[in-house]
C-alpha cells in the first residue's frame, strides 16, 4: 500500500472514523484477511487430529 494515497478522517474528538484508499488496496486487505482466516483454520484443524492422536 502506498500511504500517499491513504486519508484518515477524524472526529471532533481525535478519534479515527473512516478510511479512503484506492481499491487495489481495499482489494490486498481483503486477500491477505482471507489467507490469514484459512490458514487458522488449517492449524486448527492439525490441532484437531493432534488431540485425537493424543
Amino acid at each position: 500500500m502506498d500511504n500517499d494515497n491513504v486519508q484518515i478522517f477524524y472526529d471532533g474528538k481525535g478519534n479515527a472514523v473512516a478510511v479512503q484508499m484506492p481499491i487495489s488496496d481495499y482489494e490486498k486487505i481483503i486477500r491477505s484477511a482471507k489467507e490469514a482466516v484459512e490458514a487458522k483454520d488449517a492449524i486448527a484443524k492439525a490441532v484437531a487430529t493432534l488431540q485425537g492422536v493424543v
